[in-house]
């Protein structure tokens, strides 16, 4: 297990001793679209592999509702080119690395 799976289960295990009012929680995720469908996304990220959407995805299970931050059109711009950089890499080449991590040199890039 990498650092990164250490501190996100340590954070997991930490939420869960909170003992949280679910029914009254809010959980913001930076970067997810308010479209009424931001639970569903959440859901959908989760099936990927996402670490974090599972977490989020785990919440309204218990009651807490998931927020989104972004408005839909950027949300809708950032997802195109997001897309257009998985499939073909940047500049028309594959790229190196993995899909995940073309997307992260291209959102740092954007930074």
């Amino acid at each position: 297990m990498n650092l990164v799976d250490k501190l996100s289960v340590q954070i997991e295990q930490a939420i869960e001793r909170l003992a949280l009012p679910y029914d009254r929680l809010r959980l913001f995720r930076d970067g997810l679209p308010v479209c009424g469908r931001e639970a569903e996304i959440v859901a959908e990220l989760a099936k990927a592999d996402s670490r974090n959407h599972r977490l989020l995805d785990r919440s309204p299970e218990k009651g807490a509702m998931v927020m989104g931050t972004e408005s839909s059109i950027s949300w809708s711009r950032n997802m195109s080119s997001s897309r257009r950089i998985l499939l073909r890499g940047s500049g028309g080449s594959p790229g190196k690395g993995t899909a995940p991590e073309r997307l992260e040199r291209f959102l740092a890039q954007k930074a």
